[in-house]
């Protein structure tokens, strides 16, 4: 029997690659918890209180058999293919510049093994073809202001 392949397992294994950020306050599908406080290199918080780095993860739903991922450069057969997003953010550039970095250099080409099922095979994790983010962006809505990027991730597995 083909084994079913659990994207909430996948979801935690890469969740699990994201908190070993050092620094960096993950959350799952939106943020639950207050946001982390920005603080300098003695440990003193932002007087205007900044938030410090924190990424959001969003999994998505998943392409199966007949996508355009039916099968990769070896021709090999894609059972599904997790997608998810993240949102990197901080109370600054260049820590989301650099956090967005840290999380690009984590993740892509990442090969991940999913314990509970060592019989799936996963594929290296990238963005989508042709992704690209854009630029920072800045939220002037919340005080004081939040800098902000989105990625694309897609990784796929095979039973």
């Amino acid at each position: 029997m083909t084994p079913v392949i659990d994207l909430v397992l996948v979801t935690e294994v890469v969740l699990d690659r994201l908190r070993t950020l050092d620094g960096v306050t993950v959350y799952d599908s939106g943020v639950d918890t207050p946001l982390p406080i920005s603080t300098d290199a003695e440990g003193v918080p932002d007087p205007l209180g900044r938030v410090g780095k924190y990424v959001v993860l969003y999994p998505g739903g998943t392409l199966g058999a007949g996508s355009d991922e039916e099968a990769d450069a070896a021709d090999a057969h894609i059972d599904r293919l997790w997608t998810g997003s993240l949102v990197c953010s901080s109370g600054w550039r260049r820590d989301t510049q650099a956090l967005v970095d840290d999380v690009h250099d984590l993740l892509h080409r990442w090969v991940p093994t999913i314990p509970e099922h060592p019989e799936l095979r996963c594929g290296r994790m990238k963005p989508p073809p042709g992704y690209n983010p854009g630029e920072v962006r800045r939220n002037d809505q919340v005080e004081p202001p939040r800098f902000w990027l989105p990625l694309q991730w897609r990784l796929p597995i095979t039973t």
